[in-house]
């Protein structure tokens, strides 16, 4: 069974490798060439291997706690961990490789012991709930934030929680906010109705630039304290809290800007995945932060083509025809 599941998630991956263009994937190649190199100075010390160790952990287990096929397989399959277990080492083969080349043989073996133990947690049935409630000073304007703190409020709870906490060791509470980063990016993956488009009757541009500035002021407000705490404590570390404050707000930045590009109403958003996976790796590698831009660039002006199609009567232009 694992040779056959082995195969056929080689199959999966070459599909996937096939239908993004040329151009996507050279770029995404030459991304992940400098990942790999930094990955690799990173973790010359035993000190970088354990954070790097930890980061892939915790993101492992939030996979395993979120995975939408979890229990189809376990239905499916009599020793479902194993099926899980060999998920998390194929995610984790190149981590595994680069450590193992920095003689941190160690490392990777409790990497190894994490990735097997991590196929024995279970995940509860979700039931349909009402959530956690939306704190009232957030504007109904900021509807899919309300609506991701109602999904995914305790998860991200529990990493603003430990973001604060980890400000006892260097870099733990940026690894922190990274993945609530991560979190909110899922939040604007689905288009809002038509209706509720045009409710504010704003053109494109008023429509796109306030929605920016809200979703990033109050995203802001709620990363902001945790780097002014950690450049107190970690003066040194001022440079890289400024280029990280940067690589969020352009991620936030950029996941709306996306949403809109591929506006269609009432549906879930597939496009522009490779876009959002480097701006979510830039953010720990500021080396692809001009990428970030030029996708930024690039979406933002297909977000506006897209979307003057259904504000299209807001637009001053169009009233003055009238």
């Amino acid at each position: 069974m694992n040779s056959a599941f082995l195969r056929f998630r080689l199959r999966q991956a070459g599909k996937f490798i096939r239908e993004i263009p040329v151009i996507y994937l050279v770029i995404l190649t030459g991304i992940l060439l400098i990942a790999g190199i930094a990955l690799y100075q990173f973790t010359k010390d035993l000190h970088g291997s354990l954070i790097i160790a930890g980061i892939l952990l915790v993101f492992l287990s939030l996979i395993q706690w979120r995975r939408k096929d979890y229990h189809f397989i376990y239905l499916a399959e009599e020793k479902a961990w194993k099926v899980f277990s060999m998920d998390y080492l194929l995610l984790s083969l190149p981590v595994l490789i680069i450590i193992s080349v920095n003689s941190f043989w160690y490392v990777s073996l409790a990497i190894i012991v994490g990735c097997i133990s991590l196929g024995f947690i279970k995940q509860p049935f979700h039931r349909t709930k009402k959530g956690m409630n939306s704190p009232k000073w957030i504007p109904a304007e900021a509807f899919e934030l309300r609506s991701g703190i109602r999904q995914y409020g305790g998860l991200l709870l529990i990493l603003y929680v430990s973001a604060w906490i980890g400000l006892l060791l260097p870099f733990a509470s940026l690894a922190s906010l990274w993945f609530f980063t991560v979190i909110v990016s899922d939040i604007f993956r689905f288009s809002e109705p038509v209706q509720i488009l045009c409710s504010q009757e704003r053109p494109v541009n008023r429509f796109l630039h306030g929605k920016l500035r809200l979703n990033l002021k109050l995203f802001l407000c709620a990363t902001i304290p945790v780097c002014a705490i950690y450049t107190l404590l970690y003066p040194e570390h001022w440079w890289f809290i400024l280029t990280f404050l940067t690589a969020v707000s352009l991620n936030i930045t950029l996941f709306i800007i996306n949403k809109y590009a591929h506006y269609l109403p009432n549906t879930k958003i597939t496009g522009g995945q490779v876009p959002i996976t480097i701006a979510v790796i830039s953010i720990f590698f500021p080396v692809l932060l001009p990428v970030v831009l030029f996708f930024l660039v690039k979406n933002y002006l297909a977000a506006r083509r897209n979307l003057t199609t259904y504000l299209y009567a807001y637009n001053p232009e169009s009233t003055s025809r009238i």
